[in-house]
């Protein structure tokens, strides 16, 4: 009785307090405006623009170098944009997993001070009850996470995160990046990431969750997710173990990547940097294949193209290594991006994109 006691006590106080949190949040939020585009409403602040031009013009980048045509929005970079590219993940994101989209409201803040100054929290977060997520330009896939932690209540929240941050387009693929771990034998064993606490993982380790879980939801896509809390329910649902499913992935990124990139870790102001790509097919022949190097300033609206290559087709064992030149910024930047994207048919007729990239730091002299 006491111990039913205490369960109902705490159900009956956890509205009131997460009622009591968010109307704390809405009295700091006097500077705030809202963009809202179907169920996604976005909080914003009203005085920091440069913020948000800056994440909408960065977002659309990614958007379009994750896809296989043309995404371009041709919009201005302001909160509306910005609130229309969230809102476009979001439904391509449940689209592909059938899940179900609740109301969300997305309070963005400019920088973790601000953050903290309106939620007394440090690091981004979501209240699946509330319907809201807090978060910083450096932390938005945590939107994609809230609506996986609405659809899939049980999964841990490691697993959750590693999901979400599969499926939030990057400048890297996270196959991409688990490989490039793996070539330098720096891939961390699954066991070990599998053993740390969320907050103790550094990024080689969930490089490593987040291709993993991309890995099983590709090749087992009739998991049952909603059965899923631990990567133990994974081993029982298909009748496996940890270690040969970590085996199998290994070889699934040894196998079906082809981009390698390799470029000056640090270049002067208004120099050449020197790059090189190597397209590697150890598989069956890709066909319309094409390879686009582009360098971006992450201040400038567009992306400028360093070298193309197409091929018809490239062949089982191909290998060929593309050299290249780009110039840094005079000034306005402390480091730039260096992108190297391949679409591809493969032999079944699907269309993919691989996508890799590397920062070049800009030095003054």
């Amino acid at each position: 009785m006491k111990h039913r006691f205490l369960i109902v006590l705490c159900l009956l106080l956890l509205p009131f307090n997460v009622l009591a949190i968010s109307q704390n949040w809405l009295e700091s939020l006097s500077e705030y405006a809202e963009a809202q585009v179907d169920d996604v409403s976005l909080y914003y602040h009203i005085k920091k623009p440069q913020v948000y031009w800056d994440l909408a013009n960065s977002l659309e980048k990614k958007i379009y170098l994750n896809s296989l045509g043309d995404n371009l929005f041709y919009l201005e970079n302001d909160p509306d944009k910005l609130v229309i590219l969230i809102d476009n993940i979001i439904e391509k994101t449940a689209a592909k997993l059938g899940l179900v989209v609740p109301e969300t409201n997305i309070f963005l803040y400019p920088d973790q001070k601000e953050l903290y100054r309106v939620t007394a929290y440090n690091d981004g977060f979501y209240v699946v009850m509330g319907n809201e997520v807090h978060v910083t330009p450096n932390d938005l896939y945590k939107v994609l996470e809230y609506v996986m932690a609405a659809n899939y209540p049980n999964l841990e929240r490691k697993l959750l995160m590693a999901m979400a941050k599969y499926y939030f387009p990057n400048y890297s693929r996270p196959h991409q990046q688990a490989q490039y771990w793996l070539n330098f034998q720096e891939l961390p064993a699954l066991s070990i990431v599998n053993a740390k606490t969320t907050v103790s993982l550094d990024y080689k380790d969930w490089d490593a969750i987040a291709s993993f879980m991309g890995y099983l939801i590709e090749t087992y896509p009739n998991l049952a997710w909603e059965e899923i809390k631990h990567l133990s329910d994974v081993e029982t649902l298909l009748s496996t173990n940890l270690f040969t499913l970590e085996q199998s992935w290994r070889k699934y990124l040894q196998s079906k990547f082809y981009l390698k990139l390799a470029r000056n870790e640090e270049v002067l102001v208004g120099q050449d940097a020197v790059g090189a790509c190597l397209i590697e097919n150890p598989g069956d022949p890709l066909n319309d294949v094409c390879l686009e190097i582009f360098n971006n300033n992450p201040h400038e609206a567009t992306m400028g193209y360093v070298t193309q290559r197409y091929y018809e087709q490239l062949n089982s064992k191909t290998n060929e290594l593309i050299r290249f030149k780009l110039s840094a910024p005079q000034k306005g930047a402390e480091e730039i991006w260096l992108i190297a994207k391949m679409s591809y048919t493969d032999a079944s007729g699907k269309e993919d994109v691989c996508l890799f990239s590397l920062p070049i730091k800009i030095v003054s002299i």
